[in-house]
């Protein structure tokens, strides 16, 4: 997903790439991770970031833990494993 980030008037893109590894049953009904509802909820919480918060050695493993908490809240206490960023660009 590719999101614009409020940068004090001169607007960056965040290019993010995830792969999330959803607990249960393989044979039973997955949860659509591109659902309406799962890419709106991530994308309120990504605009809410400001340019330096993707800065320092700790950002990476908060963000991590941002999007995990976002996606057990829209998918339900327990469903998600974790949360793998697998592409992450700021420019």
């Amino acid at each position: 997903m590719t999101v614009t980030l409020p940068n004090a008037g001169r607007p960056r893109q965040l290019r993010l790439k995830l792969a999330v590894e959803v607990q249960g049953d393989p044979a039973a009904a997955q949860p659509d991770l591109m659902s309406p509802r799962v890419y709106d909820s991530l994308v309120l919480y990504l605009r809410t970031l400001r340019d330096g918060e993707m800065d320092g050695a700790l950002a990476m493993e908060r963000l991590r833990g941002d999007l995990h908490r976002r996606l057990e809240m829209v998918l339900g206490a327990g469903r998600v494993r974790d949360v793998l960023i697998t592409g992450f660009v700021v420019a």
